[in-house]
């Protein structure tokens, strides 16, 4: 199953997801609108993941090398990786992106990165306040206790940042995430499996996103797990 994370303000649902249906014809896509508070969104796509994951009887390659691990962990600040016992990944873009890398780390699984929010704490701090969605034109709360469970979440992923297996892609005319603080963030971290690729498009990523998706090193790498 590959997992389509949308950014802020975005529904699930949409051209992006059609495209990665349309690359990954025989996988199980799941495009899930997030609900706005931060652990209430994981907690929703972690339990569609280990419902996918604990029926299967298989393990998976990354799986195999780790250690058996406690499934109870706690969201923020647990023991360690889950054990993957049937292939998931995870593809996230701009906000989305910060929740992609978390789970690829939580799972132990490959998580695409498009253009995405690395200190979602610090960048989405300016929309405090009432706000519209701009897929749904629904009008939500983004409410300062959102920031500190961000903080909580961006600092147990640093913990177990060495395990990422990260590919990251970047729109070099991105004018919300700037392609050039996302490299400096990168470059401070120590990864096991990480490339990055920049192509010439913006934000959305609507122009590039076919050609990325339909790279067989892409596909590769979504369907290592």
């Amino acid at each position: 199953m590959i997992v389509l994370l949308h950014g802020f303000a975005s529904a699930g649902e949409g051209q992006k997801a059609q495209m990665l249906r349309a690359a990954f014809p025989e996988e199980p896509v799941w495009a899930p609108t997030l609900p706005v508070s931060p652990l209430d969104a994981l907690k929703l796509i972690t339990k569609k993941v280990d419902d996918h994951l604990e029926p299967k009887g298989s393990v998976s390659r990354c799986a195999r090398l780790a250690d058996e691990k406690d499934d109870d962990q706690e969201m923020i600040g647990g023991r360690g990786q889950k054990v993957v016992r049937q292939g998931v990944s995870f593809v996230g873009t701009s906000f989305g992106g910060f929740y992609a890398a978390w789970l690829g780390l939580r799972y132990g699984a490959p998580a695409l990165l498009i253009n995405p929010v690395m200190k979602p704490s610090q960048h989405l701090r300016k929309y405090l306040g009432t706000r519209t969605n701009l897929k749904t034109g629904e009008p939500f709360e983004w409410k300062e206790v959102y920031h500190e469970e961000l903080f909580q979440l961006e600092t147990d992923m640093m913990a177990k940042m060495s395990s990422a297996r990260f590919r990251v892609i970047l729109g070099s005319r991105d004018t919300q995430v700037l392609p050039q603080s996302v490299r400096h963030f990168f470059s401070a971290q120590r990864l096991f499996d990480f490339k990055i690729q920049e192509y010439d498009d913006e934000h959305r990523f609507l122009r590039s996103l076919p050609q990325v998706l339909n790279d067989p090193q892409i596909q590769l790498f979504l369907q290592m797990r």
